[in-house]
């Protein structure tokens, strides 16, 4: 069980039910742990995202959404000469995690019984799969660091396929269990809306920006952005897109899409520049460039959401894609790039 020295003597009520707080925890993967190993036989009876956070003062202010899980303890078997009589224990424990503040709270509703401490004393770890409810943490690290590798497209199936192959499962899976596609597919979808991968707000734009922002350690398929100006405080200055002069304008590529220019000069092959719509919320035109090569085949080159598809924009991309060659140590002097008949591409 918890040791005492962490456990904390505040309570909180709901519905009736007086709950002790165990612990409070800063780290998800720490609480994950504590319920796999600590607390034995515990299942999840409700489970739900809606609820207001009030933890800090902060959560209420900025209205934060906590997620409250409800766990009961699984209680115990015993052997009645040769009948089997389930045993029940009175104990209930509630978990409490606000992602957006990183606070995670553990409470417990009665004592266990005393059949049931004997149990926990002597058997806690003997059956750890046995209490294994969700995805194991240790599995969670791992969908991470796969996620923030392709955190856009990367998909449930994938996921699976990469947990199985024979490398991982006799490497980082051996002996945690394997989770199934739909727990893999929730908990890519769980961690998209955590770190706002597809948030239409301005202020997480930005942070998705400043995340991916580019730096010559990393890694080639690794996207990042370009074509934005910074603040004095080296913060990306992004529109809202509401006007020509608020307009939003963002560049997306890679080293190893951009890696493919030198060799492709020389072969003096067309370049392409075309939008498509209806792929955002907002509906804001999205630029692809690239290339044909002698098959007929395109190949991008590199991407641009703007929000009004003007001249000004065309400008604004040409302009960047150049600086960024430039940055790169590529001297781009295209012989042909192929548009259509707009008068924005034109004018540009």
């Amino acid at each position: 069980m918890i040791d005492d020295t962490s456990s904390q003597t505040s309570s909180s009520s709901g519905r009736g039910l007086e709950w002790d707080c165990l612990k409070e925890f800063y780290d998800e993967v720490e609480l994950d742990e504590v319920l796999l190993t600590k607390i034995p036989y515990n299942s999840i009876r409700s489970s739900h995202s809606k609820t207001n956070c009030n933890l800090r003062i902060v959560c209420k202010v900025d209205k934060h959404k906590m997620h409250q899980e409800t766990r009961l303890c699984k209680g115990h078997k015993i052997m009645d000469e040769n009948e089997q009589i389930d045993l029940s224990c009175p104990v209930r424990y509630k978990v409490i995690r606000c992602q957006e503040c990183s606070i995670f709270k553990l409470f417990q509703n009665n004592q266990h019984s005393i059949d049931c401490e004997d149990i926990i004393e002597y058997n806690d770890l003997t059956h750890p799969e046995s209490h294994v409810f969700g995805i194991h943490p240790k599995v969670k690290l791992i969908l991470n660091d796969l996620i923030e590798k392709n955190v856009l497209y990367l998909k449930p199936l994938q996921a699976h396929i990469y947990l199985n192959l024979d490398d991982i499962m006799n490497g980082e899976m051996k002996g945690l269990p394997m989770p199934d596609k739909n727990q893999i597919k929730y908990y890519i979808r769980s961690y998209r809306n955590t770190n706002h991968v597809f948030s239409n707000k301005v202020e997480d734009v930005k942070n998705l920006i400043k995340k991916y922002a580019f730096n010559n350690e990393m890694e080639e398929i690794m996207p990042f952005f370009f074509g934005l100006n910074h603040d004095e405080f080296n913060e990306p200055l992004v529109g809202n897109g509401e006007s020509q002069e608020n307009a939003f304008r963002i560049g997306i590529t890679s080293k190893k899409l951009i890696n493919q220019i030198p060799m492709l000069l020389v072969k003096n092959l067309v370049f392409h520049l075309d939008c498509t719509y209806k792929l955002t919320k907002n509906r804001f035109p999205f630029m692809v460039f690239g290339f044909s090569d002698f098959s007929g085949q395109f190949h991008p080159v590199a991407f641009a959401l703007v929000s009004h598809e003007s001249s000004s924009d065309f400008d604004w991309f040409f302009g960047s894609i150049k600086n960024l060659f430039m940055t790169l140590g590529i001297v781009f002097n295209p012989v042909y790039i192929m548009m259509d008949a707009s008068d924005a591409s034109y004018n540009a």
